[in-house]
């Protein structure tokens, strides 16, 4: 059971399997460089794609090919709020998005979208992982997404693992997996309790903790309550571009004024690659000297030949950086007293603990801001990382009651979002369908009175998310709209209704804890009886149309998951031939080598001149365009190095 956290800076790969004892053991899996965590970054190069550490390091030599921050690239709309603020000039690295092609033009060779980038960066950890693909079949995956993330994100995550031939998924919250990761590794210090030697569970306590996780490019505020029972979900904010990166580059702007105007000179250019570069090499200095701020007093961003020989010197202390990132700080102050007060009436006692977590709260500023707020001390036991995917993995021994509490029974999700719904297509009497706040899975019912609507034979709802909290995303808000063909239930059920003029059409929504709001059943209420009659329909009784978020037509999925395999193919079959063609290349290298150390030894002059040939051709392998022609190439070397060698024998 495979748990996986994508972040904007690392991504996490957990699991959960068996030990020799029998019992369950989580543990975070290494990368190929035996880190814990992976750099979310893939680069699609001339003859590969290299993903994590190593990619990380070449970002500079590759940035037009390169893509950072991968969970933030994950199903946002090309005219979205969220893109534009994305997709910044100033802010963004990478290459530039086409709006006429609805992708990234890599290396004029092919075209990528947002979904062939996440599946190309899950298709490489995989097969790292995995080797045979085969096994991913076989395995059980929960992928835990940020709280902030819409139907539309999920949706578009479900269409990559399918493409991915992942075939048993969950996708929960953030919140939902840090929550679940906590219980579980702290149950016994929250509920066991000895009482004169006894070992026994408390189960008359309710323990509430707040979570702060503020990493690389968003904060989140989490409310969970905890007894012996269940672990529930209560409340959450997401400031989804509040984060670290904001501060670094409120650093970045400062320190470029000065310099523009010590030296009186502009630094960036149309040059587009050369800008980026420049930021990349400042960032990387600003990211260290912001975390040698919270352990002391001052620090100097010193970069030797920063610009046309220039060097760039500037000294940050406290205060300053206080002052330069003062309208964050605000902003982070504001949002957590709304949370905390938020928080504190939905609840019937105090706060237990406070947990903060991530890159930015190890800035002493923002501690001192929870501490005042809250009048609490602090905890920094969590590892952020390393939670949500260890939690998502725990989900599954959830799913399949095999958590290791006796009388464990439920954890409950958060849903963020409100979810109203019209009727017919005037789009007045706005109705709540679920509310934000109420705990997932949950099923709700719309109830159609047949005479009512019977002059126009159907029965039309329009569904669509709480603006506000979806405004960042989508610039059209709906769900989807379904039209339920009553004439066709009625007459295909006729008897019940000439029977019975009490009834009612039924439509029972269900909202999973992934929020994916599907429709779960069609049945008859007897308004008098207040109960149910179970009737038969088809799905052909009711349609989705315009689903602007929610793909429910089979056939347009299959196409599109078809589509991304038949790339993912192509990507695969590349990295193979390149690895095949490195290996051939490193193989002749060899031979090449110990001929020539075979020539010299025996002062063979002749040899070694021909040897001096091989090795320019072996040189221009490289300048040949395509795979196929450097392979002939090789292949010819080969055959050279060959007969050289029947030659020296003789």
């Amino acid at each position: 059971m495979i748990g996986i956290n994508i972040g904007s800076m690392n991504t996490i790969y957990s699991s959960v399997e068996k030990d020799k004892n029998g019992n369950f053991e989580s543990k975070v899996l290494l990368s190929d460089v035996s880190h814990r965590t992976i750099p979310s970054i893939i680069s699609f190069n001339e003859n590969q794609r290299i993903f994590g550490e190593i990619a990380k390091n070449s970002l500079k030599k590759n940035i037009n090919s390169s893509f950072i921050d991968i969970s933030r690239l994950i199903g946002i709309h090309p005219n979205s709020k969220f893109f534009q603020k994305e997709f910044n000039e100033f802010y963004y690295i990478g290459p530039k998005y086409n709006l006429k092609s609805n992708g990234f033009n890599i290396n004029n060779k092919y075209n990528l979208t947002f979904n062939d980038i996440i599946c190309s960066f899950l298709d490489k950890i995989n097969m790292f992982f995995f080797k045979d693909l085969n096994i991913i079949k076989n395995k059980i995956f929960t992928i835990s997404v940020p709280d902030y993330f819409t139907n539309y994100q999920k949706e578009n995550l479900k269409i990559i693992l399918s493409s991915l031939n992942i075939e048993k998924f969950n996708i929960i919250n953030e919140s939902t997996a840090i929550t679940l990761d906590y219980g579980y590794m702290r149950y016994k210090d929250l509920f066991i309790i000895n009482t004169n030697g006894k070992i026994g569970i408390d189960q008359n306590i309710n323990k509430y903790v707040i979570f702060i996780d503020s990493g690389h490019s968003k904060t989140s505020f989490i409310l969970s309550k905890f007894n012996y029972s269940e672990f529930k979900v209560l409340n959450v904010m997401n400031l989804p571009f509040l984060g670290g990166r904001n501060f670094d580059y409120k650093i970045l702007s400062y320190v470029v004024d000065n310099f523009e105007k010590k030296n009186k000179i502009k630094i960036f250019s149309n040059n587009q690659e050369k800008n980026i570069k420049l930021k990349i090499r400042l960032l990387n200095e600003i990211t260290k000297c912001r975390k040698i701020l919270t352990v002391n007093k001052d620090v100097n961003i010193s970069i030797d030949s920063f610009y046309n020989d220039l060097d760039l010197n500037e000294n940050i202390d406290r205060d300053l950086f206080k002052k330069i990132i003062q309208n964050d700080l605000d902003e982070f102050e504001k949002n957590f007293k709304i949370f905390y007060n938020e928080s504190r009436n939905l609840i019937d006692s105090d706060i237990n603990f406070i947990e903060i977590a991530g890159d930015l709260m190890r800035t002493p500023i923002l501690q001192k801001i929870v501490k005042d707020v809250s009048n609490k001390e602090i905890n920094k036991g969590i590892l952020i990382d390393e939670c949500p995917s260890i939690g998502a993995a725990l989900y599954n021994l959830y799913l399949n009651n095999q958590l290791p509490f006796k009388n464990f029974k439920n954890i409950f999700s958060f849903n963020n979002y409100n979810i109203n719904y019209y009727e017919n297509e005037n789009k007045k009497n706005e109705k709540i369908l679920f509310k934000k706040g109420e705990f997932l899975p949950n099923i709700k019912s719309i109830f159609v009175d047949y005479d009512y609507y019977n002059k126009n034979k159907t029965f039309s709802l329009t569904f669509l998310l709480d603006k506000k909290s979806n405004e960042n995303f989508t610039n059209n808000f709906n769900l989807f709209k379904i039209q339920i063909n009553i004439k066709n239930i009625i007459d295909n059920n006729i008897k019940l209704f000439q029977n019975n003029k009490n009834l009612n059409i039924a439509i029972d929504f269900i909202l999973e804890n992934d929020n994916n709001l599907d429709i779960k059943n069609i049945y008859c209420y007897d308004k008098k009886k207040k109960m149910n009659v179970n009737i038969q329909y088809k799905n052909n009784f009711f349609t989705y149309i315009n689903s602007e978020i929610i793909i429910k037509d089979n056939n347009i999925l299959k196409n599109i998951i078809n589509e991304n395999k038949k790339k993912l193919d192509y990507f695969r079959q590349n990295d193979n031939n390149f690895i095949e063609y490195s290996n051939k290349k490193n193989d002749l290298e060899s031979e090449y080598f110990k001929l020539k150390n075979e020539s010299v030894e025996n002062n063979n002059i002749k040899f070694i001149e021909r040897l001096n040939s091989i090795e320019e051709r072996i040189e221009n392998v490289e300048n040949q365009k395509n795979q196929r022609d450097r392979f002939a190439r090789l292949d010819s070397i080969q055959n050279r190095i060959n007969d050289l060698k029947n030659n020296f024998n003789k």
